[in-house]
């Protein structure tokens, strides 16, 4: 008999469809495992075949409650094509199906075993722990399936998603265990009265306490893969009403949280940083970057690969760089120190003075082909003798020096000797030189319309600006020389390379 999903779950129900038939759709559906366990005619072998094959609970027998961290995964279960062919019933089986008796047993054997394991999903623990205690095991109701569950120390939580559309939730916490219909879908989880589930479900938010709790275990996840997961500490704060968590980043002595709508409407942030604690709104968003302000005006901003933050105060601009040991961006998922590409293409850096030293290398490597023609655009502004051409390639080196400078404040420096001012030096430096560069581009510009005297004094002003870049970039590789090229091999750079 030809097979489907839709036809098999219709001969799921019926309690008259024959052992050899429950085989073939193990075999061709083993994702409908429970269902399957569930059949009146299921017989022992088929049972003990999924179980060896589908991480689906052993039996027929009652099995002791496994917690999360022991327990295959949905996503772990094998492709049908690469197991055998489940066992056939055997005659004795096929026999004894008729008889009431028997019959009546293996249902309600079964029931309870599937009632404990439905949807293969893990047994959660409130109030206790794997080794027994008050223990609460949450599972999906029929007709949906997990899509988010995280457990920590006495509690755990579940978020399932129904066939036909629609959530339910339900949080065991200190013994109890309550449910929520009314879900919403967050830009990184799920949301109801009972709970903030964040980040892939790895961070929790009770509403009894503002405060984030650690969630030890989680899977299955539509927001990214477990690996790597930060840890989040009790005093991450809540997400203010009607604004979900989108990002969050933690350093040595610190953590940063970034809420909003989505990726690209931030709304507000919070912080603590050693001993200090702020936050702000007013947020930008731009290559996979936030920016904002807190209250004592300090900029804030948060990269997601280079895994970095940066504090850089009003009254000075000289940045303090943190290297984020993990962090969660919604849209990039689970990230930190080594992970994921940094500007132009270039593998973030790892977590020595080395690596973040190469890296810094590597960018200006990439950067340095557009820098170059530097002299020979300058040529028709110095004759007021600019064409639409001159302009396209003032503007080419414009957005050049724009791409450096984006690539430099996503640069971790934190393990360098003395890496924050070296750092800030080139920074500024590189700033210096893009208002110039913008400057050559109004003067092209003024010149193209005919008015060439005022050309000339933009031109003019612009040059002055970067005679300053060039002395700000004398001092960086006076720095970069005298301190990082012969300690760490590299090479060292003239005013000029920069």
């Amino acid at each position: 008999m030809a097979i489907d999903r839709e036809s098999s779950l219709t001969e799921l129900s019926d309690p008259a469809t024959e052992p050899a038939r429950l085989a073939e759709i193990a075999h061709a559906f083993p994702d409908l495992a429970p269902q399957i366990i569930a059949h009146p005619n299921v017989y022992p072998d088929l049972v003990d075949w999924l179980a060896a094959h589908h991480a689906v609970p052993p039996s027929p027998t009652l099995a002791s409650t496994v917690p999360l961290t022991k327990r295959m995964p949905p996503s772990a279960v094998a492709e049908p094509e690469s197991i055998p062919l489940p066992p056939a019933p055997s005659r004795t089986t096929l026999l004894g199906i008729g008889i009431g008796a028997f019959a009546l047993i293996l249902v309600i054997v079964v029931a309870v075993v599937a009632f404990a394991y439905r949807g293969s999903m893990p047994s959660f623990f409130a109030g206790g722990n794997s080794d027994g205690g008050d223990a609460a095991t949450l599972g999906c109701p029929s007709g949906s399936s997990q899509v988010m569950w995280s457990n920590w120390d006495g509690g755990a939580t579940l978020v399932c998603q129904f066939d036909g559309g629609g959530y339910v939730m339900f949080v065991a916490n200190g013994g109890s265990v309550e449910q929520s219909d009314a879900v919403t879908v967050t830009p990184t989880g799920y949301s109801s009265s009972l709970a903030e589930v964040g980040f892939g479900g790895w961070v929790v938010w009770l509403p009894s306490s503002s405060n984030g709790i650690a969630a030890t275990s989680w899977g299955n996840s539509d927001f990214g893969d477990a690996s790597g997961e930060p840890t989040a500490t009790s005093d991450i704060a809540a997400c203010p009403s009607g604004s979900y968590p989108l990002s969050l980043s933690q350093w040595t002595g610190g953590w940063l949280l970034i809420c909003g709508l989505s990726s690209d409407e931030p709304t507000s942030f919070s912080y603590l940083n050693g001993s200090q604690s702020g936050s702000g709104g007013d947020l930008t968003f731009a290559g996979n970057r936030y920016c904002g302000t807190d209250e004592n005006q300090y900029q804030v901003c948060v990269s997601a690969a280079p895994a970095l933050v940066q504090f850089t105060p009003a009254d000075d601009g000289n940045a303090t760089r943190y290297s984020v040991t993990s962090n969660y961006f919604e849209g990039s998922g689970v990230g930190g120190e080594g992970q994921g590409t940094g500007a132009y293409g270039v593998a973030a850096p790892g977590s020595t003075a080395e690596d973040q030293v190469g890296y810094l290398v590597a960018i200006l490597e990439k950067s340095a082909d557009a820098r170059s023609t530097v002299n020979s655009v300058l040529a028709p502004l110095n004759s007021c003798s600019v064409s639409s051409g001159d302009v396209q390639a003032l503007q080419t080196l414009t957005q050049a020096r724009t791409d450096l400078l984006d690539a430099l404040y996503s640069t971790p420096v934190d393990q360098v000797p003395d890496g924050d001012n070296l750092l800030n030096q080139l920074t500024y430096a590189i700033q210096l030189s893009q208002q110039a560069d913008l400057g050559y581009v109004d003067a092209a510009q003024i010149m193209t319309s005919g008015d060439c005297s005022t050309g000339k004094g933009t031109y003019r002003n612009a040059i002055d600006i970067s005679k300053q870049a060039e002395a700000a970039k004398q001092a960086f590789v006076d720095s970069w020389n005298g301190s990082i090229a012969a300690t760490f091999g590299v090479r060292t750079y003239t005013a000029k390379d920069i």
